[in-house]
């Protein structure tokens, strides 16, 4: 038994455990299977992509902003702004999202788009053509604009890894990146052309969808280069994002038909089961969110019981395990990775990530503080960090416009990799540059300088 020295409490947490109802809700769904679970393609990116397709193709009838493909936007602009890649997301679009989502429409979506024509060469691989998931041709028909054509290229991974650099490969092809605009950005040698020809009104869109958490997305955008996707320009979303955006709001609308709703219903079941080959969870609804919590404040004493039990095995392999899952579980109680900012005890923003939180702040002070500008409050910074940690460097936090193309410029770095260091913002008709390179250390002594030097505001 879990609890050697008191086996009665053990057996009043396993039968609290069992009385509960939050686990007894989780009991029954995870044992539940699904269409995909019973045809063996819950991991399938092949069959998760035609649902996709059928998602985008059909005529929903519902209002233009609950349309999949305007709501699939929005998701991905979302994730452009907080991955710091907003300049891959077409600029003639992003307003039109919100004010006229009417003027978007679908003209074709097809899976397994052959790419052809494109010999890839990389040392000594060499790589002909290949198939992009997903494929999404959209129209613009804006009032006295012309239309423009939209094309959506998304690369799809669940149970597998880029390999063969998949999305360079897409991205030259789409682009149609001739062999000398390839080698002289270093990307990588190409024997001929693609045979894909763009238009040149064509505004394209490149993503990245696997089923990684939110979590794991944002340690990702504070890294140089991302380990999951080879090519810059894909703007990465998750499983949840197209739950959140896209199905909830057309499961949740009343118009819909009972079987498409079943079909959308079954589907939203699939993504939060647990993947016995992934080990992973792709999407949750708010309630089984809840539920999940629920069951972790009802259960820490269980859990750790059984963690104990499992280390008490005698197995050295079983107890480096369980220590791993235990710090596990301390780190998660002490991190926190949104925040909330107030300014004199009012809320002014809340769920913010760390790069997101300074860019507000930085905002703030500007606009109520005119006597203080960017160069002078990026220096006071700069110089309570010098101060608090003991370093030497000269890192700026804040840039105009012109240091940022000074920088750029000066910079090493490729464009988009440069690009994702800095959060661009439109401030009083002027252009500022907000770092997004921030570590947890890092940022405890951003809240002690605020609380120093700018004691009306608080993170929390």
């Amino acid at each position: 038994m879990m609890d050697n020295g008191n086996p009665y409490k053990t057996y009043e947490m396993l039968s609290a455990f069992y009385k509960h109802s939050a686990n007894r809700q989780l009991i029954e769904k995870f044992n539940e299977r699904t269409y995909f679970d019973i045809i063996g393609k819950e991991t399938s990116e092949s069959v998760h992509s035609k649902f996709l397709e059928e998602i985008f193709s059909y005529d929903w009838p519902i209002p233009h902003y609950y349309k999949p493909i305007v709501t699939f936007l929005r998701a991905v602009l979302d994730r452009a702004y907080k991955s710091g890649k907003i300049e891959e997301f077409p600029i003639e679009i992003d307003s039109l999202l919100f004010s006229n989502p009417e003027v978007f429409s679908i003209r074709k979506v097809e899976t397994e788009y052959p790419c052809k024509g494109i010999i890839f060469r990389n040392g000594k691989k060499g790589i002909r053509d290949g198939y992009a998931d997903l494929v999404i041709d959209c129209e613009i028909n804006a009032k006295n604009e012309e239309r423009k054509q939209l094309k959506i290229i998304l690369e799809n991974k669940i149970g597998s890894k880029e390999h063969d650099s998949q999305t360079w490969r897409y991205y030259a092809y789409f682009h149609h990146l001739s062999p000398e605009e390839a080698e002289k950005n270093k990307i990588f040698l190409i024997k001929r052309k693609s045979e894909y020809i763009r238009n040149t009104e064509e505004l394209q869109l490149f993503v990245f969808l696997t089923p990684h958490s939110n979590t794991l997305l944002e340690q990702v955008y504070n890294q140089v280069s991302s380990p999951y996707c080879s090519c810059p320009h894909y703007i990465h979303i998750n499983y949840q994002d197209i739950l959140d955006y896209v199905l909830t709001p057309l499961v949740e609308y009343s118009n819909i038909d009972i079987r498409r709703k079943n079909f959308l219903e079954e589907y939203i079941t699939s993504l939060g089961r647990p993947n016995k080959k992934t080990n992973t969870i792709m999407a949750l609804t708010d309630k089984d969110k809840q539920l999940l919590k629920d069951f972790w404040n009802a259960n820490q004493d269980l859990i750790t019981a059984a963690i104990d039990a499992f280390a008490d095995s005698g197995d050295d392999e079983s107890n480096k395990a369980a220590e791993a899952v235990k710090k596990a579980i301390s780190d998660m109680n002490k991190v926190q990775r949104h925040y909330d900012v107030f300014f004199k005890n009012q809320s002014i923003a809340s769920g913010l990530l760390m790069a997101d939180v300074f860019k507000q702040i930085v905002i703030s002070i500007l606009d109520n503080n005119p006597e203080i500008n960017i160069k002078d409050l990026n220096d006071q910074i700069k110089e309570g960090f010098k101060r608090n940690t003991g370093s030497n460097r000269n890192t700026d936090l804040i840039i105009s416009h012109s240091d940022y193309l000074r920088k750029k410029e000066e910079s090493k770095q490729t464009s988009s990799r440069f690009r994702s260091r800095w959060r661009k913002t439109d401030y009083n008709h002027d252009i500022i540059y907000t770092t997004t390179q921030w570590s947890a250390d890092n940022f405890e002594v951003f809240k002690k300088l605020l609380s120093e030097y700018y004691p009306a505001y608080e993170i929390i």
